[in-house]
């Protein structure tokens, strides 16, 4: 419950979910102590496993391989549980799910080719809006998983949404989001083409539908990237367009 209620209650974003992981407590010893983004970046997120960090380690202190398998399995077993648990078991204070399929890696002015395929599903959670934060338009915590069918880039989400209008309606967001998309990785022309980040900045907007009393039905743009904080060279950016079914709880 206090995972919950840091994350719910105070909107801390969902690497908060990391201390439940059995591969919590690992040595940060791959974090570049002189390097004051990792620093930054350790300090916020704790005792994140550290195969997260590979991607923020200087070229000598990293392997050319994606994150381990076994981390990244362990995290979405840990959102899949969470995410059972709490819908089942906070529905009075919940306020909406969501089902999406996305197209992946979409050609826009904010992102680069990174040469990934496949489509995105996702499953989501919004939570009621959190009126502490009125003075910002008491907007609602959400967190998502977006998996990739093809294998490539996959990620888990959070962050804050605003909701403006009703029956027709805008859903800015921002949040963060933890990736498995590879550390190193080459186009045939031999630049690079990995984010540069495992940690990515997530803006997104939904602009949506009232169906019926429960239902909604959305168009969503979501978008990665770390705007050269945690790399100063590696930031292609992913784009990620498609739809969501949204389902509001009793």
């Amino acid at each position: 419950m206090s995972i919950v209620k840091a994350f719910f209650d105070k909107t801390c974003l969902c690497y908060s979910l990391c201390a439940a992981s059995p591969l919590v407590g690992k040595s940060l010893r791959y974090l570049d102590p002189s390097d004051p983004i990792g620093d930054w970046v350790a300090t916020v997120l704790c005792y994140v496993p550290d195969e997260f960090y590979s991607l923020n380690q200087p070229s000598e202190n990293r392997a050319a391989i994606g994150m381990g398998a076994v981390s990244m399995k362990h995290f979405y077993i840990l959102f899949f549980a969470f995410f059972a648990w709490f819908t089942v078991t906070q529905t009075a204070a919940a306020q909406e799910i969501f089902v999406g399929v996305a197209a992946h890696e979409v050609d826009t002015p904010l992102s680069m080719q990174i040469d990934e395929e496949g489509v995105d599903f996702q499953l989501g959670y919004r939570g009621k809006r959190i009126e502490a934060l009125a003075a910002i338009g008491a907007p609602s915590p959400y967190i998502f998983a977006s998996v990739n069918s093809a294998g490539d880039t996959s990620l888990v989400a959070a962050g804050l949404s605003w909701k403006i209008g009703n029956t027709f309606y805008l859903r800015p967001g921002i949040g963060l989001a933890i990736h498995d998309g590879p550390s190193l990785r080459f186009a045939p022309d031999g630049s690079q083409t990995q984010l540069g980040s495992r940690i990515l900045f997530e803006p997104e907007l939904a602009i949506g539908v009232q169906l019926s009393e429960r239902i909604d039905l959305e168009a969503s743009w979501v978008h990665v990237s770390h705007a050269q904080l945690f790399n100063d060279g590696q930031n292609p950016g992913l784009d990620i367009i498609g739809a969501r079914l949204v389902i509001k709880l009793p």
